[in-house]
């Protein structure tokens, strides 16, 4: 969960897609977008969802390899955005994301070494 324009916005799975959900002023949800799929004989998740340069990023995996996906309007659509290296899921390898204000920080460990990266991501 993480705080979009002063609400709750929330990503996890929606069958074997993700999916958003948005908290309105009186503490409502309504769905948002879906996006993504899990495959079927692996175990999706999400890794991460923050705010950074004015839109909302995720890092899902969907038991196969880690991804990451941008919205720019709350969560109603989403696009899938290249990883500086890949990010293969399983035993001992994660991602993880954190947002700095204009910047994106993504952190990948391949379960030999762990490497992060911090992009501008403002007006993309």
């Amino acid at each position: 969960v993480t705080l979009w324009e002063g609400r709750p916005l929330a990503v996890g799975l929606r069958g074997r897609a993700f999916g958003g959900w948005r908290a309105d002023a009186a503490g409502r949800w309504t769905s948002a977008g879906a996006f993504g799929r899990g495959r079927p004989d692996g175990i999706p998740g999400v890794r991460g969802l923050v705010v950074a340069g004015g839109a909302v990023w995720a890092a899902t995996t969907d038991g196969f390899s880690h991804a990451l996906w941008r919205s720019a309007d709350g969560g109603e659509s989403w696009r899938p955005v290249t990883p500086p290296v890949p990010a293969p899921w399983g035993a001992e390898r994660a991602v993880a994301v954190l947002g700095v204000g204009d910047e994106l920080w993504f952190l990948v460990d391949d379960g030999r070494s762990g490497r992060l990266f911090r992009a501008p991501v403002a007006d993309r």
